[in-house]
């Protein structure tokens, strides 16, 4: 980690050692990462009497793998959080680590209420129908509703809401 190299390495593996410390009783010893809520290993290293924690991925993937393009983001391939092995990192962009995410099935669609770009509550799509099926005009629903005509007719062909049939 930039600014702990001269008290700590890591290795391809994913682990840390210290090199050195104040009283010379850790010199040498593996640290043991903790597991954070989120399923990541992190590690707290200490400099000048201070310890900051750090993702271990973030540590392996600085000292092993280059970041030419400056990507943010470390994405675990197999999508296993605690494989930390630099064969198992690499540097990605926001949007590459979800896409990847999406794809491996490691990340779910949010449908629904739960969709964080829902306009609509599931009554809302309930009455939305029935209206549909009461001859009311999709302009009328939209209006009604703030949504366009294009999401009305979604919800009749059943391109969006399909879950609430």
């Amino acid at each position: 980690m930039v600014g702990y190299e001269e008290f700590y390495e890591v290795s391809d593996s994913g682990n840390v050692r210290s090199i050195v410390d104040r009283k010379n009783t850790y010199a040498g010893k593996i640290l043991q990462p903790s597991l954070r809520k989120n399923g990541y290993l992190q590690f707290g290293l200490t400099k000048d009497g201070k310890t900051k924690w750090f993702k271990s991925a973030r540590i392996v993937a600085k000292a092993w793998i280059s970041n030419p393009k400056n990507k943010p983001t470390v994405n675990h391939k197999d999508g296993v959080k605690t494989n930390d092995r630099v064969s198992n990192l690499e540097w990605a962009t926001v949007s590459e680590n979800t896409q990847h995410a999406y794809d491996n099935g490691l990340a779910k669609t949010r449908k629904g209420e739960k969709c964080t770009s829902a306009r609509l509550r599931e009554l809302g799509v309930i009455v939305i129908r029935g209206l549909l099926n009461s001859g009311t005009t999709g302009r009328e629903i939209a209006r009604r509703f703030g949504i366009s005509e294009m999401m009305v007719s979604d919800i009749r062909l059943g391109k969006t809401w399909a879950e609430l049939r």
